[in-house]
């Protein structure tokens, strides 16, 4: 973010642009220093992205077959896919292709983050290499729906790399998501000279008021800012991906590794968010993923002969398109193989339940089940019900509180034994527990199925008090959530609203409210009431 004096230098030199600079360097000088200006500006009004539930792997010339297989598997098995591109810029040149990066959308917003790094490949004659030309068959065939921010022929230029063809590229199932996004802007907000709320100085947001001109397409960032209302971190797109990301590859200090991170963050979040915006476009049907996820949810295990065994657990989260937490694992642990024995031992067996461990009769016992192991594992965010006095539920949690992942040795966790240890039948207490919490989640699937977000919040603001400010500008509501993350001690304010329709007007009615300044200037009208009722009140009492 620019400081105050950067942000004044900047707008004076794009004021003031020497006359000796002309033609193209004049217009490029222009658009960065505007670039830089736009970048403060959504840094400024928008929390940072972040990512649904994601396991991270690397593809180079140390990646084994064990897990090009697991990876091919899972692009079998799959049918969405986001996919992205990185190239390094040269001087005078084209610029170098350097990075593919592949999104795997599995079920309950879990999903895989493929890197493959082209610049540091195994060697044609390799069994490795083959492997990779396989995965990109499966993927190009034409049951695969590839989600692309621009035209498939960004990959005409890794094309040479031989991992597949340009027949392959242009006969796949590839989807401009670019172009359909602009489509949905057009469709869900055209011009409109004022918008119905007690402001009459609320802005349209079409795209002739954005800036964005008809015929120009939308950038990644300004959908995810405008749609998400998250700041995607576009700052280190003319980075040199083609180093080597994976820390296999060399090695690094510290600070070789930390600014490899930020690229890897920045890559990923490519495809990540374009994942977000296929949801809330609904574009992918989510909704019978959300259901999965409050009733069963999953953990996501991998496993390296070599390393320890790391489970990702996917917490039932009160709202799903808000559900943000991530997790990157060493791109040399590996899936379970279809065929291969899970082992397992007492202390996974406290987080870790599925069919194999706990065969039971009929499928509100495994729900329960799942939710009871759930509950021991700690890993699901505690739910409080508050009630006002107009007896309207408001349920309060800490969304953006992600417990810390277990990570288990094997050396000391892996049993030799194929048969788990049967757990104890559920008490009459754990049950009734269960069913209150199955209860409470999906009545909060229905009231916040059409929701908006309000980040960065003042959080002295009480519920009672968001409620008469939100009766005060008319928006009918039928829920809010108050998070507060104990990391970055940032208050998020979660509004459930039951038309969807009208979602973009309350939006847009509450963008100024809940700030600090907001707070200081009601609690200031307050004092001013209750002083104006005091001396009213003494008045008559004389």
């Amino acid at each position: 973010m620019l400081s105050v004096n950067e942000h004044k230098k900047i707008k004076w030199q794009l004021d003031n642009i020497p006359e000796s600079i002309k033609g193209k360097p004049r217009q490029n000088l222009r658009t960065t220093l505007k670039k830089k200006l736009h970048e403060h500006e959504l840094i400024s009004r928008f929390a940072p992205f972040e990512p649904y539930l994601y396991q991270q792997f690397f593809i180079n010339r140390n990646t084994n077959a064990q897990t090009l297989h697991n990876i091919i598997e899972a692009v079998k098995n799959a049918t969405s896919f986001t996919l992205d591109t990185e190239s390094v810029c040269v001087y005078k040149k084209p610029n170098k292709p350097a990075l593919i990066q592949l999104q795997i959308i599995q079920e309950n917003l879990f999903s895989y983050i493929i890197l493959i790094e082209v610049c540091h490949l195994p060697h044609p004659d390799e069994h490795t290499f083959k492997l990779i030309q396989r995965l990109f068959e499966y993927l190009f065939e034409s049951s695969k729906n590839i989600y692309i921010w621009g035209s498939i022929n960004e990959l005409e230029k890794f094309s040479k790399f031989n991992l597949f063809s340009l027949d392959q590229i242009y006969l796949s199932n590839n989807i401009n998501l670019q172009n359909r996004f602009k489509n949905y802007w057009h469709e869900h907000h055209p011009h409109q000279s004022t918008l119905l709320s007690t402001n009459n100085d609320i802005s349209c947001i079409c795209e002739q008021c954005l800036d964005i001109q008809l015929n120009n397409p939308w950038s990644l960032q300004d959908a995810v800012a405008y749609q998400l209302h998250k700041w995607l971190d576009k700052r280190y797109t003319c980075s040199t991906f083609d180093i080597g990301l994976d820390s296999t590859l060399f090695h690094r200090n510290s600070n070789e590794l930390e600014h490899r991170n930020v690229m890897i963050n920045y890559a990923v979040n490519d495809c990540l968010s374009m994942h977000q915006l296929l949801i809330d476009m609904q574009i992918i049907d989510n909704e019978q993923q959300a259901i999965e996820l409050f009733q069963q949810p999953e953990l996501i295990t991998s496993i390296d002969h070599d390393s320890s065994f790391q489970i990702v657990a996917a917490t039932s989260s009160t709202n799903i398109p808000s559900l943000q937490q991530y997790t990157r694992a060493p791109y040399d642990n590996i899936l379970f193989d279809d065929d291969q024995e899970q082992r397992t031992s007492p202390q996974q067996r406290t987080i870790l339940l599925n069919e194999r461990q706990r065969e039971l009769s009929n499928e509100r016992q495994r729900k329960l089940s799942n939710e009871r192991q759930w509950e021991l594992s700690n890993t699901t965010t505690t739910l409080e019900q508050i009630s006002d006095d107009d007896n309207e539920l408001e349920q309060i949690s800490d969304d953006e509180n992600i417990p810390q992942t277990p990570q288990i040795n094997l050396s000391h966790t892996i049993h030799s034994s194929n048969n788990p240890t049967n757990l104890a039948p559920l008490t009459i207490d754990e049950k009734r527990k269960i069913h209150n919490r199955s209860c409470t989640l999906k009545q909060r699937k229905k009231l916040y199925r059409h929701e908006f977000i309000r980040r960065g919040i003042d959080n002295r603001f009480s519920i009672s008090q968001i409620k008469q400010i939100l009766r005060a500008h008319k928006i009918n509501f039928l829920a809010i959530n108050k998070a507060t993350s104990s990391t970055t001690n940032r208050t998020s304010l979660y509004i459930g609203i039951e038309n969807r329709t009208l979602l973009s007007q309350a939006e847009h009615a509450t963008r100024h409210l809940f700030t600090t300044a907001h707070y200081n200037e009601f609690r200031y009208q307050q004092r001013e009431l209750h002083s104006n009722n005091y001396r009213h009140h003494h008045r008559s009492h004389k």
